[in-house]
């Protein structure tokens, strides 16, 4: 098989692990989250910060390397995302000992920054290596690793947070990273034509300005957002509606995401497996479809007031089913198109980490109790998904 370029191929082992750096950080700690409102004497808002300015670094840092990736190449500009994020999980652990929100606010930030390196590079050697029809194949299995890691992430947390408190998640982060570090040295440079330029201001300007212009790139990197803002918003309530109004311990509540992580890995296979018999297209609205149903179903439930863990779990379970079969034809769509692979990624995936951020801080601010606002949003974001895509699929051909 023919590939775009003749280095070694990358292993997808290792791009999982990549690709998954940014969203363990996120959700590893939120069976934690009850246990930190106490320690602190903070509010569930406050605690529910911390996920927020995470996922503001990890906006931020899909436009920071991609400039750094086309001058220095692609493994450099992982090792030093990967140090930064090591750095960043150590300061977490810290704030314990210290007593310190600020400190863990900070380096909350400082973590997302350097974790957010792995989205964007491991799309970018997706894009540099493979053609798109081979990439359809290729970005469902290694989005796998949104299924498994951060939700074996989330019950490892639940098992960390309730036999060693909540400081123990950080420090599991610190090991993870430098495991991965080890790991991502294995990987092939799929950087070509590399140039010192790509770093000057007007050279960046420019690149992004192109990026940002592209209706294509933007519709479709939104469409992506939208599932990933979905997710961050069930990471940021479930638990409190979990462990607080369900009465479940942290360890129990992260057992069940383990449960939700086979659903959504099985959507992941899928989306692989029928990559060849249906258009890009028609697997976006087929996701559409299973998450918009859960998320009515959910809805009338809880405005009902039949709120227990079945009417709350099921309907996830089905959602997490739905959202890999649209958002890997999505990711593909955004910005395999795209020549300047680096770029067209950082600017998909800014946009992607974008729309959960705005997502986690409407939810915070909406009035009322989460067991109403939360669904409400799910519902309304589905709304605004098909809108969206249907203007969308003017640009395909």
């Amino acid at each position: 098989m023919n590939y775009k370029l003749e280095t070694k191929k990358p292993h997808t082992a290792i791009l999982i692990k990549l690709i998954s750096l940014a969203s363990i950080g996120a959700v590893l700690f939120t069976p934690g989250i009850p246990a930190m409102v106490k320690f602190f004497g903070i509010t569930e808002g406050d605690a529910q910060f911390a996920l927020t300015l995470f996922l503001v670094g990890y906006a931020l840092g899909q436009i920071l390397y991609s400039p750094f990736a086309n001058r220095f190449g692609r493994k450099p500009t992982l090792y030093i995302g990967l140090v930064i994020a090591i750095f960043g999980s150590l300061l977490s652990a810290l704030s314990s000992p210290l007593h310190s929100y600020s400190l863990l606010i900070i380096s909350r930030l400082i973590t997302a920054i350097g974790a957010s390196v792995g989205l964007v590079l491991s799309l970018t050697i997706i894009n540099d290596y493979y053609y798109e029809h081979q990439a359809r194949k290729v970005v469902p299995i290694v989005s796998t690793a949104f299924a498994i890691v951060p939700f074996i992430g989330i019950a490892i947390g639940g098992v960390l947070v309730h036999h060693f408190g909540w400081a123990s998640s950080f420090y599991f982060l610190v090991c993870y990273y430098i495991v991965v570090l080890c790991f991502a040295t294995r990987l092939p440079e799929t950087g070509v034509n590399l140039n010192r330029k790509e770093t000057r201001p007007k050279v960046i300007w420019s690149r992004y300005k192109e990026a940002f212009k592209d209706p294509r790139l933007v519709a479709f990197s939104i469409l992506f957002g939208i599932t990933t803002g979905m997710i961050y918003i069930f990471a940021a309530t479930a638990p409190i509606i979990a462990i607080d109004t369900l009465k479940l311990t942290p360890e129990n509540y992260g057992f069940i995401n383990l449960l939700i992580a086979i659903f959504y890995v099985a959507g992941n296979l899928l989306a692989a497996a029928l990559s060849k018999r249906f258009s890009a297209l028609k697997m976006i609205s087929g996701g559409l479809v299973i998450f918009g149903i859960a998320f009515i179903v959910l809805f009338i439930c809880f405005a009902s007031g039949h709120i227990t863990p079945y009417t709350f779990f099921i309907p996830f379970i089905i959602a997490y089913f739905g959202y890999p079969i649209a958002y890997s034809n999505a990711i593909v769509l955004a910005s395999n198109h795209f020549e300047d692979r680096a770029t067209g990624s950082a600017v998909m995936n800014f946009i992607n980490m974008l729309m959960p951020v705005i997502g986690v801080l409407i939810i915070q601010t909406l009035p009322g109790p989460v067991t109403i606002t939360m669904p409400s949003l799910m519902l309304a974001l589905t709304g605004i998904y098909l809108l969206i895509f249907i203007y969308s699929k003017r640009y395909v051909r």
